[in-house]
């Protein structure tokens, strides 16, 4: 047996080239076959005397240890190329394909023991965690007066860029705000409405698409887009506008410049505590206050509908609350509720059977004639010119 043994090395393994197999009296040794169709073990193989593994088709990986306990962790390698195991190493293989096939070699008198792993054996890849799989559209939409669009349900992941101006988003019952530079994500099944709230030019990128497996910290916020980011969203919406008929991978490059966002995006999101993010975690936080305030008040305009309702809900200053609201809204605290206030208006206009005074009433105003003035100036038209529309359209 000393054939194989002048072969051991320091190391537990060694790479060895095929024409040193010709070296080796073959008649001595036994070939076993193996195929491997398994990512996982819970068995290891134990020779006392080396070994040498041959791949035959497929890839495999090979984890190996001197060691066998409960603190195991093993070593690995990828079998590529022959591979000599010193004896009394426990080691498997797994594959990394569907299947692969590999021969043992080993000395006719060494008979293998298969013993019970302390920690399972898994192959080590590099798995696709989250997969874009269908990009359906990239629309460049942009709006020069307040739209309001109707109440819908996504039926697929929607990214939204805005690169000019601000949208409103009510998604679910939860108020979001994104500006210049922000993107918010719809995932399939969300209740969502989106309204321009300015009445300047609103410009935003719309992407979408299906997806699985994305991660969940990408929802239900308002993500602010690096230099990084934002190169790509350009790249993006460049390529999107290019015929792809004489250069078939330019759609190849708008799918891996989309996921590259959405990583960026989901990096961008779980990495809040580094150390360099101070700034942008104060920024989420101020954001975050902001947006549950303007929740606050889309879910109680009609009993708490003063400025001072909002620093005592949250135990703020009156200057913390104008300065957010100005930050984020462009408007004072108070023009913000009232503009709910009368959109909460039009609502129960259309959809309730209260009366003009009812419903001036019930959203705190002094009096019918301080409503009408107010509804007038916000609308272009009287509260009852409004109703009087909405029954016409009803006929």
């Amino acid at each position: 047996m000393i054939y194989l043994r002048h072969e051991i090395q320091e190391t537990t393994t060694k790479l060895v080239r095929p024409t040193e197999l010709s070296t080796i009296d073959l008649s001595q040794l036994t070939k076993q076959a193996i195929k491997l169709n398994k990512q996982s073990s819970e068995t290891v193989f134990y020779f006392e005397e080396p070994v040498y593994i041959i791949p035959q088709s497929g890839l495999a990986q090979l984890l190996f240890t001197k060691e066998l306990n409960e603190a195991t962790v093993y070593e690995t390698q990828l079998l590529e190329t022959v591979v000599f195991i010193q004896e009394k190493v426990y080691f498997n293989a797994l594959a990394l394909t569907a299947e692969s096939q590999l021969t043992l070699l080993h000395h006719n008198s060494a008979k293998p023991q298969l013993l019970k792993a302390k920690v399972p054996l898994i192959a080590k890849h590099l798995p696709q965690h989250s997969k874009l799989e269908t990009i359906y559209a990239i629309e460049n939409q942009i709006k020069s007066s307040q739209t309001q669009f109707e109440e819908r349900i996504s039926h697929y992941y929607k990214l939204v860029i805005v690169s000019q101006g601000q949208l409103n988003h009510h998604i679910n019952g939860r108020h979001y705000i994104t500006q210049k530079n922000d993107a918010i994500l719809y995932r399939p099944g969300e209740v969502y409405q989106v309204e321009t709230s300015e009445q300047n030019i609103t410009q935003y990128l719309s992407i979408l698409f299906q997806a699985s497996n994305l991660p969940e910290h990408l929802y239900e916020q308002v993500h602010h887009l690096s230099q990084e980011a934002l190169r790509l969203v350009d790249d993006i919406h460049l390529r999107a506008n290019l015929q792809a008929n004489d250069r078939p991978y330019l759609n190849d490059m708008v799918y891996a410049n989309v996921y590259h966002l959405l990583l960026l995006l989901s990096e961008q999101g779980s990495s809040s505590e580094d150390s360099d993010s101070s700034m942008a975690m104060r920024e989420n936080y101020e954001r975050e206050l902001f947006q549950a305030m303007a929740t606050y008040i889309e879910n109680h305009v009609e009993e708490k509908n003063e400025v001072q309702d909002l620093v005592e809900e949250f135990d703020i200053s009156r200057s913390t609350v104008q300065s957010l609201f100005k930050k984020y809204s462009q408007l004072t605290p108070k023009q913000y509720i009232n503009q709910v206030r009368l959109q909460r208006s039009k609502d129960l206009i259309h959809e309730s059977s209260l009366t003009l005074s009812e419903i001036a009433h019930d959203l705190g105003y002094g009096s019918i004639q301080y409503f009408s003035r107010a509804f007038t100036k916000e609308f272009g038209l009287t509260p009852s010119a409004y109703a009087k529309r909405i029954r016409q359209v009803q006929q």
